[in-house]
């Protein structure tokens, strides 16, 4: 269980920790026993308070859990959205799971250690990659991925380029024909 943490110490934790976008954020409401209520009045008392949780994909001991702040929810505005909305945060990237590059039980480990995206397994740490088994090799099929991924993307915006370019070729090549037309 995680303890509460200070600011100071939220921020020490996370500030070596990749940027804000590969960091796994969670809110959610807890139970909270009111110990001096519930001695003042004889009985259990308990109030809901939301909490944030923060975690560093592949780094299970790496974390914070505490009370919410209103910084939290200006610098985690994606999830703060989510969880008022009751719904968890969209990962964003390729999923896992519907990447051939893993097997079924990869993806579960990989789930595991927090790593739900073809990115964030690209992004992960050293460390991390060490808590995986086959972990480098993983991280290294990943960025091959995506850089595949993002070739297929430039040729595609190419050959629409490419072919933007034919269309307006075509085009100014008729209007000199419509112009002698009229002449």
């Amino acid at each position: 269980m995680l303890e509460q943490a200070t600011a100071n110490e939220t921020n020490q934790a996370m500030g070596s920790a990749p940027g804000d976008e590969t960091l796994l954020v969670r809110f959610y409401p807890k139970t909270i026993k009111l110990i001096h209520e519930s001695e003042r009045q004889g009985k259990p008392c308990y109030e809901e308070k939301i909490y944030i949780d923060i975690r560093v994909p592949g780094e299970r001991s790496i974390g914070v859990g505490r009370p919410v702040r209103d910084e939290d929810k200006q610098r985690f505005p994606r999830h703060w959205a989510a969880y008022e909305q009751r719904m968890e945060a969209p990962e964003e990237g390729t999923p896992l799971s519907e990447w051939a590059g893993v097997t079924r039980s990869e993806v579960e480990e990989l789930s595991f250690q927090h790593v739900k995206t073809v990115e964030t397994l690209a992004n992960l740490s050293d460390t991390g990659c060490e808590k995986i088994f086959g972990g480098q090799a993983l991280k290294q099929r990943a960025l091959l991925f995506l850089e595949q991924q993002t070739q297929l993307g430039e040729m595609a915006e190419k050959e629409e380029l490419l072919q933007r370019i034919s269309e307006l070729e075509a085009l100014a090549a008729e209007k000199p024909k419509k112009s002698k037309k009229e002449d």
